[in-house]
């Protein structure tokens, strides 16, 4: 199949934009000829302020390119991945108006949240899907807590979510869900089931099984992510040093608003390490070298990368019941899904696996059976292809 690839790069480099490049190098391994259409957010901060609004509220230049693109390419499929701000709406009324089979990758929340977390003040919100509109988001600044912001936001959300409106023809246009999660979440705002299939990241190339952390008895456990309440954080360091056992120890990989808050954690407990600035490979060499990591969220994670990272790298998990996150592990097996809101049974869980023997090799060993199985390149590429075939040929979606 011929394919092309859509996507806009965020400004700072994240895990959609490796899932994005990832994908594409897959279809490529699995036979495809693929070609990739891209634009850049930060271009965005280069053009004049006018011109920049009428871009995020509906990039008629960047529909215009695609359009070129489309005639010269001639694709059976188009993958349409992150359109949020550069290339708005009108690359997905273009995409709808061809005619062309198009897979739509949802990865967050977007589509009804311009903060796309579903997730305000500490607590789940469906504010904006109640309303039916983005009043609500930009009233509570839900875009990096400004205004200004939240208003630019709300033009480029609403602008997607009028461009995936059903045109003429009907009946092309499918979205590939991330998580069983973000499935349901489709169906609550109305993408109906018949066109919505479950299929999750990867990690491609695959990063291979980590060392593990050697014969000694030191026991780390690793967390990666923004540094940001929602992200459980706060309550993974307080439960880590709930534990006296001065062979634990802890590294904090990332950067965010609770930075001070966890100097001065660290500060007070040097089994805690703080770190920021590393690279990708470097952060999965952590992973792979860690008793265990967590993933602690108190939002809907629609999926969990770190956790899979983890995984791929034969590393066992703790992750929330929040989201996506469930589906990623076998508790007991390969993981263990714990509520960082109960403080007991969430420091009962990192001494369990920091300290208990099962999670050793033999949850390392079931830690990288559970990637093989579910996430790696090859069943999620079969998966991916399976569906791009099934589009280019018309046939139904199988579910």
């Amino acid at each position: 199949m011929r394919v092309l690839a859509i996507h806009t790069y965020y400004r700072l480099r994240g895990g959609e934009d490796l899932s994005f490049e990832g994908e594409t190098q897959l279809l490529r391994e699995f036979g495809h000829t693929v070609q990739v259409f891209v634009a850049h957010n930060r271009d965005l901060e280069t053009m004049p302020a006018a011109q920049r609004l009428r871009a995020i509220a509906w990039n008629r230049w960047a529909a215009d390119d695609l359009r070129a693109h489309i005639r010269r390419f001639a694709p059976d499929v188009i993958y349409l991945n992150n359109m949020f701000m550069a290339m708005s709406g009108s690359v997905a009324a273009t995409c709808a108006q061809s005619g062309i089979p198009t897979l739509v990758a949802v990865r967050n929340f977007r589509l009804s949240c311009i903060a796309g977390s579903l997730f305000r003040a500490g607590q789940s919100c469906t504010s904006c899907i109640t309303a039916g509109h983005f009043a609500p988001g930009v009233l509570h600044r839900c875009h990096h807590g400004s205004l200004s912001s939240s208003v630019v936001a709300s033009l480029s959300t609403s602008s997607i979510a009028r461009g995936l409106r059903p045109r003429s023809p009907a009946g092309k246009v499918y979205f590939a869900a991330i998580s069983a999660h973000v499935a349901r979440y489709l169906t609550s705002v109305g993408v109906p089931a018949s066109r919505t299939f479950v299929k999750p990241n990867t990690l491609n190339p695959d990063p291979g099984v980590g060392p593990g952390p050697g014969a000694g008895t030191r026991r780390e456990l690793v967390f990666v992510g923004r540094l940001e309440p929602e992200k459980g954080i706060g309550a993974a360091v307080d439960a880590f040093r709930r534990l006296p056992e001065p062979a634990a120890t802890m590294t904090i990989i990332g950067d965010g608003r609770m930075r001070p808050e966890l100097r001065a954690a660290a500060d007070r407990d040097t089994r805690i390490k703080l770190i920021s600035g590393l690279g990708h490979a470097e952060v999965l060499t952590r992973l792979g070298r860690a008793r265990c990591s967590i993933v602690p969220s108190l939002w809907d994670e629609p999926f969990g990368r770190v956790a899979v990272e983890s995984l791929a790298r034969g590393t066992p998990t703790i992750v929330s019941p929040k989201g996506g996150l469930p589906e990623l592990v076998e508790p007991g097996v390969s993981g263990i899904v714990v509520d960082p809101h109960d403080a007991t049974a969430l420091e009962g869980a990192l001494e369990n696996m920091l300290f208990g023997p099962y999670w050793g090799e033999p949850g390392r060993r079931a830690a990288r059976q559970r990637f093989t199985d579910h996430f790696s390149p090859a069943v999620v590429g079969a998966r991916l292809t399976a569906i791009v075939q099934e589009l280019g040929s018309q046939a139904p979606i199988t579910q």
